[in-house]
């Protein structure tokens, strides 16, 4: 009987027969593979601090944005503001290369990445190697909003960032993440107190 149901009703091949994709944070460039396609670099973004409304999550908003032909009327109470993200006051950083000083005030650059044979895409935090059968992305550490709420992301590693400085408090900026000096329901150790929070991103 399995053996008809398996001829009747073969399996569906769950892995390695869709597509994916996923936003490489802090890089402008996503991994060099030959199942990996590049859609675009942009700039991470997010709500501003004016006006109404907004959300916590980042956007990955392109160089090169399609114009709006007519732009819609109204005010400044009513509207719902997004910009660029900056590297926020950091006392020191675990990242591969630059003075922490660096990094301030900065525009963070991100990269939407296809993924031609491979539809399951995670990022798992205070983690630094992939489960069995997953594939390594990028790794990086977890940053989130310092003056609004805001989403975790993993910024990569050997992070980048855009030339231009801004010092606008109503932009958003973003910082490490680090383990809380109360207890909490996270047992220390393992975790250590300030520590910064790893973070790998794999696919399947």
């Amino acid at each position: 009987m399995y053996i008809i149901l398996k001829i009747l009703f073969p399996e569906k091949k769950l892995y390695g027969s869709g597509t994916g994709t996923y936003i490489r944070w802090g890089s402008k460039e996503c991994p060099s593979s030959p199942m990996i396609h590049q859609l675009n670099t942009g700039y991470v973004s997010a709500t501003t601090n004016r006006g109404t409304g907004g959300a916590s999550e980042y956007l990955c908003l392109p160089q090169d944005p399609e114009k709006v032909e007519k732009q819609p009327e109204f005010g400044h109470d009513t509207a719902t503001y997004i910009s660029g993200v900056k590297f926020g006051v950091m006392d020191d950083h675990p990242f591969q290369a630059n003075d922490v000083r660096y990094y301030y005030g900065r525009g963070i650059p991100c990269a939407t990445c296809h993924l031609t044979n491979r539809t399951l895409v995670h990022m798992f935090p205070a983690t630094a190697d992939c489960p069995e059968d997953w594939i390594y992305e990028y790794s990086g550490y977890i940053m989130s909003g310092s003056n609004l709420p805001a989403t975790y992301i993993c910024i990569d590693d050997a992070v980048e960032a855009y030339a231009e400085h801004s010092d606008e408090q109503q932009t958003h900026s973003t910082s490490i993440v680090h383990i809380s000096e109360e207890d909490g329901g996270l047992k220390k150790p393992p975790y250590v107190k300030k520590a910064a929070v790893k973070c790998i991103v794999c696919s399947k």
